[in-house]
């Protein structure tokens, strides 16, 4: 019975009155029960959902975390709480969950330069005001939209670049990690690519120096083969890797200098190469990565 749809419990709830009138008041009290049962164990489960995610989120946005929130695990969590409305649309944790979705979004669109978080954040908030007319959340709207605007138009195109000061790559035992230093924190965007396996990043208002300028570092062995600078439109620096056998791979953010990290994990069968000191690599012909 807890399974059964709205529907079916008022046809059986006609039946009980139809054919056993002597014991309708007895069946009718179960079935309000049933029923009663039915709502409170949905408004239970979308609340677990909502405070899980809550709880998610109030660790990825500690203030005392070494590194913020990565753009994946962003998207991960802003997935989460999307579920939620998916699952219990009406619920009265639904519109908190689209309003939480939306601040994620935002934070992804400023803090990494991801376009299409924007657009989700707006889109979020769009609902709010049409499916949740009666919430206390859409009078916050425009205002929290305002907020969005004002933020976009003091990011001026022609607030100076930031320069990318040093690349280092150290093989450890289980992984290789790239450290990428700048004099202050950037914008970028990351793609994974096959055929071959590469990784990018395009780096948002960034200036390299001399000697990197349309550079490749190539290396003999390991998991990460060469790494390759080049300028693209709009004062964007790409840093491709490109890779050989690489399980998995994660970004994050270290600070006081900026530094932008990448840890290449190993396969499991791979052996790890020396973790002694390695000669610098030598830049072959200055050469723009695709």
């Amino acid at each position: 019975m807890l399974t059964m749809s709205p529907c079916c419990i008022y046809q059986t709830l006609f039946r009980v009155f139809r054919f056993h009138k002597t014991d309708c008041m007895s069946s009718l009290l179960v079935l309000l029960i049933v029923i009663l049962s039915v709502t409170t164990l949905h408004a239970e489960s979308a609340r677990d959902m909502y405070l899980a995610a809550l709880d998610r989120e109030s660790s990825l946005t500690d203030e005392r975390r070494p590194t913020p929130p990565s753009l994946e695990q962003l998207h991960s969590l802003i997935n989460q709480y999307e579920q939620i409305v998916h699952k219990y649309p009406r619920s009265g944790y639904s519109d908190n969950a689209l309003w939480q979705a939306a601040g994620l979004a935002f934070d992804a669109f400023h803090r990494y330069g991801d376009i299409k978080g924007r657009i989700k954040g707006e889109r979020f908030l769009g609902l709010i005001r049409s499916e949740y007319p009666s919430s206390s959340l859409v009078t916050q709207i425009d205002s929290k939209l305002q907020t969005l605007v004002s933020t976009v138009e003091h990011q001026t195109p022609t607030s100076s670049p930031t320069f990318l000061r040093h690349i280092e790559r150290t093989p450890m035992a289980d992984l290789v990690r790239v450290t990428i230093e700048l004099d202050s924190e950037v914008t970028y965007n990351q793609e994974q690519l096959d055929n071959p396996p590469r990784l990018f990043f395009d780096l948002k208002k960034t200036e390299t120096p001399a000697a990197l300028h349309n550079t490749t570092l190539s290396y003999t062995d390991d998991i990460v083969r060469k790494i390759r600078l080049g300028r693209h439109p709009t004062s964007t620096t790409r840093i491709v890797f490109d890779l050989n056998e690489v399980a998995t791979y994660s970004v994050y953010s270290r600070y006081n200098p900026y530094r932008l990290v990448v840890d290449f994990k190993r396969n499991n069968n791979q052996v790890a190469a020396a973790a002694s000191p390695q000669p610098p690599p030598a830049a072959v012909s200055p050469q723009p990565p695709p």
